[in-house]
């Protein structure tokens, strides 16, 4: 995209973020490891 972030905002978009990688979580943000839980982006 050719951004220098140090000038502009790197834009996201939620289809590209969400293949960026993440976890599954329930209502309450826990994941399938018992005692962990999601946080934050």
């Amino acid at each position: 995209m050719h951004l220098d972030p140090r000038k502009e905002p790197i834009p996201v978009s939620p289809g590209i973020h969400y293949f960026m990688g993440g976890m599954h979580v329930d209502e309450r943000h826990a994941t399938i490891l018992p005692g962990l839980y999601a946080a934050g982006e």
